[in-house]
Order: structure tokens, then C-alpha cells, then sequence
């Protein structure tokens, strides 16, 4: 009567049964593949439980809590708690507090010897944490207007990077770094028209990575390898019955990437447009659709912790679907 209790297991089971390097000649003619796998052969179980409570003290105040446990035999358990208190004062709207922690497994392929790529085994690899603190209020009328604000500080520790002060490099845990943001996503539906947008702005607030990292995750005041601010922009408009037509603007601003000549690379700003026009039911059972993803033929590249290629100009998708039933 008051909320409900949810308990689960989880096994998850997974085996690398090949792994190998590829290489091409200068005149592409040839591919190159190495002998020796760059990993060894091997199978992984990962075991998990948990519970959650939700719990009604009144109208306007919920409790949503939970935790869970996860044990990976190659580097030990990680116990990881989600408490979030919501505040309904009115039927639309709400006010929501959250701490959540998470973490990222070491990857298989950080902890074993790689030597095709250059760096060895590690045994003492922990994962990667985040503890989060987020601050939500939406606003909800009718579903015709949706807004809702969320306010964060993410605290990332155990962060992995490579260490070169040994021979062979390894991965290892390395600092922390702290960034808070706001985003902010809304939606409107007037009659056969709706509009949705979101926008995400990072704030890098410290950055404590010891020197064995290749380089520090905040430069030029921006979060590395992410961009300070992400929007989106879209419009639907139903032109009949069986005609729809979208279009979506997305962007991001410049960030700073890295390349094997600057490890301090720019990449610039990105922004799209993107259109699909969707011919449902005009035969029967039949539904058409034309996209076209980078209208404008924008020229841009994207990269992150790899280094930045660039990506496709203009192009389209014509697709067709036919419903048996």
C-alpha cells in the first residue's frame, strides 16, 4: 500500500575467443594479419544482486532507494547505492534530489599483456567510480508542455590511464576530477506541430591526475575529449494524415581532442541538420521514408581519446516497410 520492493540477481557470462591486428599496405592493397593474438584466449563470470524500495510517505513525498552488489572475481566487488527524494507539491510538478554511485569495470583488454599494441599485464587494475549529486525539477502540463531542469557535480575517481614511466606500459588508476552541469530538455505539441530541444553545458571544476597520466583531463579550462556544450533541436509537423516531416538540429561546440602530432588538438564546432519525410499508410500497411543525415554537406571530424577522422558530408537513406498483420 505504501510502495513496493524489487530484488534481483544478474550473471553475466563472456569469452574472448580471438583477438588480432590488422594492417595495411601503403597502397591498400594488402592486408596484414598479426600471428600471435593480442590477448589471450579466456572466459569471465560476473555475478551481481540487488534491491530496490520505494517507499510512499505522502501525496507529495516518495522515497526511490536502492543498492547493488557486484562481484567480478578479476578484481574483487563493488557495492554501489542510488537514494532519490521526490517532492510533489503540485499534480505538475516536481522537485527531485538524487545520489547515485556507479562505477566501469577495468576492460579485459586494459589488464591483459598486449604486446602488438605495446604495453603488459596488470593484476592490481580497480574500477573506475562516480559518485553523483543531481538536483531535478520537472514540469509536467498536460504532456502538451514538458520542461525539466537537472543540476549535477560528478566526482570520477580511479580514473585508468597509461602509465609510460615503465617498460612495458601498463594501465593504471590514476587521480580524480570533479565537473558539475546543468542540462535542460523541454517538449511542445500544439495541434499537428511539436518542438523538442535539450542543451547540456560541462563545467570542469578540478583535476587531480597524477603526472604518470599521458596528459590532464581538463585543459583550456574544457573537459578533454568532450565537449563544453551539446544541443539539440528538433520540429515535427504531421503535413496530413499520412505525411510527417522532421527536422533536427544538432551541435556541439569545439573540445579538445588528440592526435599522434598534438595531444593538444582542437576540434571545431559541429552542426548539423538532419531531415526524413515518412509516408505511413497512404497504400495500405505500407510505410515509405526519405532521410537526409548533414543537409548542408558540413565538413567536420569528431575523435575523443582516438584521434580525429573525418566523418561523411551529405548523404541518404530511402527505406520502405510493409506490416503483415
Amino acid at each position: 500500500n505504501k510502495g513496493n520492493i524489487l530484488i534481483g540477481t544478474q550473471l553475466e557470462k563472456s569469452e574472448l575467443m580471438d583477438s588480432y591486428f590488422l594492417s595495411n599496405l601503403s597502397d591498400s592493397s594488402s592486408i596484414i594479419r598479426s600471428e600471435s593474438p593480442l590477448l589471450p584466449a579466456g572466459e569471465e563470470n560476473n555475478y551481481a544482486a540487488y534491491i530496490q524500495l520505494q517507499h510512499n510517505f505522502s501525496k507529495m513525498l516518495l522515497l526511490n532507494s536502492g543498492v547493488r552488489f557486484d562481484y567480478y572475481p578479476a578484481f574483487g566487488s563493488s557495492t554501489n547505492p542510488r537514494i532519490a527524494l521526490i517532492f510533489k507539491p503540485l499534480e505538475n510538478l516536481s522537485a527531485k534530489l538524487v545520489y547515485a554511485k556507479s562505477f566501469q569495470a577495468p576492460s579485459y583488454f586494459y589488464r591483459e599483456s598486449n604486446p602488438n599494441l605495446g604495453y603488459g599485464s596488470t593484476e592490481s587494475l580497480e574500477p573506475e567510480i562516480m559518485n553523483s549529486l543531481q538536483g531535478v525539477i520537472n514540469y509536467n502540463f498536460k504532456s502538451k508542455w514538458i520542461t525539466e531542469l537537472t543540476c549535477f557535480q560528478n566526482e570520477l575517481s580511479n580514473m585508468i590511464g597509461r602509465d609510460r614511466t615503465v617498460i612495458p606500459n601498463i594501465y593504471t588508476n590514476s587521480g580524480k576530477h570533479i565537473v558539475r552541469g546543468i542540462e535542460i530538455e523541454s517538449k511542445i505539441v500544439i495541434k499537428k506541430l511539436s518542438l523538442f530541444g535539450n542543451y547540456t553545458y560541462l563545467q570542469p571544476v578540478e583535476d587531480k591526475m597524477d603526472s604518470i597520466c599521458i596528459a590532464k583531463f581538463i585543459i583550456k579550462g574544457k573537459l578533454r575529449h568532450v565537449p563544453q556544450h551539446t544541443y539539440n533541436i528538433g520540429v515535427n509537423y504531421l503535413v496530413t494524415k499520412n505525411i510527417s516531416l522532421n527536422v533536427h538540429l544538432n551541435g556541439t561546440s569545439s573540445f579538445i581532442s588528440s592526435s599522434p602530432l598534438d595531444p593538444d588538438y582542437e576540434v571545431d564546432a559541429i552542426n548539423l541538420i538532419n531531415s526524413t519525410i515518412i509516408v505511413k499508410d497512404y497504400i495500405p500497411k505500407m510505410e515509405f521514408s526519405i532521410s537526409v543525415h548533414n543537409l548542408l554537406d558540413h565538413e567536420y571530424m569528431l575523435g575523443g581519446t582516438t584521434a580525429p577522422l573525418p566523418q561523411a558530408g551529405r548523404w541518404f537513406l530511402i527505406s520502405t516497410a510493409y506490416t503483415l498483420k
